[in-house]
């Protein structure tokens, strides 16, 4: 079964993601920016199963900035890392 690989990346949507349990998720990659902080929190919750911790990666357009503010606000710690277009 999927759970039982060594190494997997699963792609989901939101609404797919929803009642999925996976014990040792390592990694969640928003490419799409989340409508909400609380999606965002339910997003990288995926990593915070059974007392473990875990990284998030989130993708964000230019105009999508806006929405580290909403985490700062909210206490999520970030980490900017800015991407050359050129």
């Amino acid at each position: 079964a999927f759970w039982r690989k060594e190494h997997a990346v699963l792609l989901a949507t939101d609404i797919a993601s929803r009642g999925l349990d996976f014990p040792q998720v390592h990694w969640v990659v928003h490419i799409d920016c989340p409508e909400d902080v609380e999606t965002y929190i339910h997003r990288a919750g995926r990593t915070a199963r059974y007392h473990k911790g875990g990284e998030c990666l989130l993708v964000l357009n230019p105009s999508e900035k806006k929405f580290i503010e909403h985490l700062e606000d909210n206490r999520i710690p970030i980490n900017e890392i800015k991407v050359n277009p050129n």
